[in-house]
């Protein structure tokens, strides 16, 4: 099978290498099929490109290479979605953003990429209140609402989600949300946050990618 992608050429591929993502990802939300290969020039880094639009190819990288210390606890639903059994399911990988200063190349810690390489399934985890960062530098070491009331207010959503305010102090509102552990719960910011990370990891120019000494 051949895809012609728009800015890598022709690639090579078999049904098994397709990769599906029954909920797309974020800012590409309508394109499920994806295969990943590798960027001859510098192993270290790979395009997950869509098999459903020429265009759409995501520059990625294995995040323990740059940060071992990296570690994610994935939650149930996860698990569930991607029928993960065991650790050695899975691969993990993070968007990249490239720029032509070695010193602003980014990857997404905050949102990777999770794939069950056994049953070829991908999902990306955003994760909520972690220390991680949505444009983790690379190569960093190479170089030196006025519509809540009163505390214990609560609205539903639903049967199943409970929106509680916890603290109300000078306009400032703290939260609680209780919901069943399937369903996920993001801050509207921090979607639209990976969304624009994930555009900004097109592969458009993977040239300067030749230009990184090992």
């Amino acid at each position: 099978m051949k895809l012609l992608s728009k800015y890598h050429g022709e690639i090579n591929y078999e049904e098994e290498d397709i990769m599906k993502f029954p909920f797309g990802l974020p800012g590409f939300e309508k394109l499920r099929k994806f295969i990943i290969f590798s960027i001859t020039e510098s192993p270290e880094f790979s395009i997950l490109h869509s098999i459903e639009d020429e265009e759409v190819g995501l520059v990625i990288t294995n995040p323990f290479i740059f940060k071992p210390d990296y570690e994610i606890d994935l939650p149930d639903y996860i698990k569930v979605n991607l029928k993960i059994e065991s650790p050695e399911q899975v691969f993990v990988y993070t968007t990249v953003t490239l720029n032509s200063c070695i010193d602003n190349i980014s990857s997404n810690l905050k949102a990777p990429i999770i794939i069950n390489n056994d049953f070829k399934l991908g999902e990306q985890y955003i994760m909520e209140g972690t220390k991680y960062q949505i444009r983790y530098p690379l190569f960093k070491e190479k170089k030196n609402a006025s519509y809540w009331k009163e505390k214990g207010e609560s609205i539903l959503i639903g049967d199943d989600i409970e929106i509680t305010i916890v603290k109300l102090d000078d306009g400032q509102v703290k939260l609680a949300i209780s919901a069943p552990k399937e369903i996920l719960v993001l801050r509207k910011e921090l979607y639209k946050e990976v969304e624009e990370e994930n555009m900004n990891a097109l592969a458009k120019n993977i040239d300067i990618l030749k230009n990184i000494k090992k």
